[in-house]
């Protein structure tokens, strides 16, 4: 029982290892070049379409803009992406430095 609570830990600490390098190599190789710093760290929420444009109930995002090169077109920035499937019941987060057409999605909402 011990040595199962020492392994599960160890292994605990390799993942966060890993993941904290994972988000420096990302962070590092994010675009900093301000274009708007009146827009740099503007927020929005995503809700995620189909193919025809019906809203998916649990496919959703965060998008930060970084560097303020979002617009009325694209969004621009960093990427949180949070989607689940109720038959597995099992969650999955991607997150990524992307360029997306508002018209992607089913709904934007500006948070700030």
């Amino acid at each position: 029982m011990w040595s199962e609570s020492l392994n599960a830990d160890y292994q605990n600490q390799i993942n966060k290892k890993y993941i904290a390098g994972a988000m420096n190599s990302f962070c590092s190789s994010i675009n900093r070049l301000i274009v708007d710093e009146n827009k740099v760290g503007d927020t929005f929420i995503l809700v995620f379409k189909d193919e025809i444009g019906i809203r998916k109930l649990a496919h959703h995002a965060i998008l930060i803009d970084v560097a303020g090169a979002s617009d009325e077109i694209y969004l621009k920035g960093i990427l949180l992406h949070l989607t689940s499937d109720q038959a597995t019941r099992k969650s999955k987060f991607r997150y990524g430095d992307k360029r997306r057409a508002r018209t992607d999605f089913y709904e934007v909402d500006y948070i700030g």
